[in-house]
């Protein structure tokens, strides 16, 4: 994927994720994969109430979806496990010595993800 396509994606993630927190209710028994689960920030972890620029979806190999976010221009990044949409766990946060904001780029592996940071600042993983 091209850098314009990333960020298309990110964008449309990031319009998905603001729509799911501004309002509604979250049903959390017996939802079919089709539904869509919104749920108050109120409801949410108090770390994903923090803007954030990049996300990234994580699939482990135990079946279970986590959810990274880089926050205050790229100083931290967020974790959540998101494998079920209507109950999301906060799982921590790292504090980062980042040059700046990036962008998730490709996976690496389970264990690693490629990132550019934005401005021509280079890349990491």
């Amino acid at each position: 994927m091209n850098r314009k396509q990333l960020t298309r994606i990110a964008q449309l993630t990031l319009t998905a994720v603001a729509a799911l927190t501004l309002a509604g209710h979250a049903e959390a028994r017996n939802y079919p994969s089709r539904k869509v689960i919104v749920v108050r920030p109120s409801n949410l972890p108090e770390l994903a109430r923090v803007t954030g620029q990049a996300m990234l979806l994580h699939a482990t190999g135990d079946g279970r979806t986590h959810l990274y976010i880089e926050q205050n221009q790229g100083a931290q990044l967020a974790i959540f496990d998101v494998t079920d949409p209507a109950n999301v766990i906060q799982e921590g946060s790292a504090q980062l010595n980042a040059p700046g904001e990036f962008d998730f780029v490709s996976s690496l592996g389970d264990y690693a993800e490629l990132v550019r940071f934005r401005n021509g600042q280079g890349e990491a993983c």
